[in-house]
């Protein structure tokens, strides 16, 4: 049985709220050849929270966090936020998720990069400021409004992480992982990124906002990405050239929209994360005791 000593994870001064647990007895994670024996879950969710807790006071110490009351920028993403947030409990709540699935708290991030994300099991969402600015210099040289539903369409989209439970940040995937296992997992994430785009319409739909706005995210995504449809194949996030395409036909349908949860849900994605990274924390932190 893996040891680890409480004082190795005492966690700093705020550990993000995790959403669910793993049940030990699926047959995949008996399966999974990254599994080490015997593994309690106390354990494995005690390191993954000292992981995501020095990850946050990591983000905290090396860029810091914005307050809400720290311009009316601020106050506005907050806002935004708070909207986007009461959506997805209501969808949240249709697809019968407990409140453990419920959105957390709001991180904005005073970095300059272009990212926003969530963590692996955990319901906080994180938006970086140069998300923001990137986005209205988009809006500038395109002569458009920079609209609140374009703000929240990033948000929504990582709000549909955590309904899903398909977020990978924190869960490194390894050199462990089998070319078998590395495929399935590609599609895995691949698939989860395309409904999380559906979800957020639905998510948008729900918190008044229009959805129509989360298009023109892509456009600018796909402007800025860096690298080819072709390398995206290889990639765990689709080129947002796929993700367009498969947005404006649900846009441009009258079908109701109906996600796929289950399919980028496949327990061997996140179970394999989540072990290769327990067996490297094990590794990096060596074998201490109880």
């Amino acid at each position: 049985m893996l040891a680890v000593s409480r004082s190795a994870l005492q966690s700093p001064d705020y550990t993000p709220r995790r959403t669910k647990t793993v049940n030990q007895d699926s047959p995949v994670l008996k399966n999974c050849q990254t599994a080490p024996p015997d593994l309690p879950d106390h354990l494995l969710f005690q390191a993954l929270d000292f992981q995501v807790a020095q990850a946050h006071a990591q983000l905290k110490a090396t860029h810091g966090f914005l307050p809400k009351d720290h311009c009316e920028g601020t106050q506005l993403a907050f806002k935004i936020f708070e909207a986007v947030k009461a959506g997805a409990i209501k969808i949240a709540q249709q697809r019968g998720l407990s409140a453990d699935y419920h959105p957390e708290k709001f991180h904005l991030i005073d970095s300059s990069e272009v990212n926003a994300f969530v963590f692996a099991y955990y319901s906080d969402v994180y938006l970086e400021r140069g998300m923001l600015g990137a986005l209205a210099r988009y809006c500038r040289h395109k002569g458009v409004e920079l609209t609140e539903e374009l703000i929240g369409s990033v948000i929504a989209h990582e709000m549909a992480h955590i309904l899903q439970s398909s977020a990978t940040r924190g869960l490194p995937i390894a050199d462990r992982l089998s070319p078998d296992e590395r495929v399935r997992v590609i599609a895995f994430k691949r698939n989860a990124e395309i409904d999380a785009d559906r979800t957020a319409l639905l998510i948008l739909d729900a918190a008044g906002y229009s959805g129509s706005e989360l298009v023109k995210v892509l456009e600018f995504l796909k402007e800025i990405t860096q690298y080819s449809t072709v390398q995206a194949v290889a990639l765990y996030h689709p080129h947002p050239k796929e993700r367009l395409v498969e947005l404006e036909q649900v846009l441009g349908s009258s079908e109701i929209i109906t996600p796929n949860w289950t399919a980028p849900l496949h327990p061997i994605f996140r179970l394999t994360c989540l072990l290769t990274f327990l067996a490297n924390y094990i590794r990096d932190q060596g074998p201490i005791r109880l």
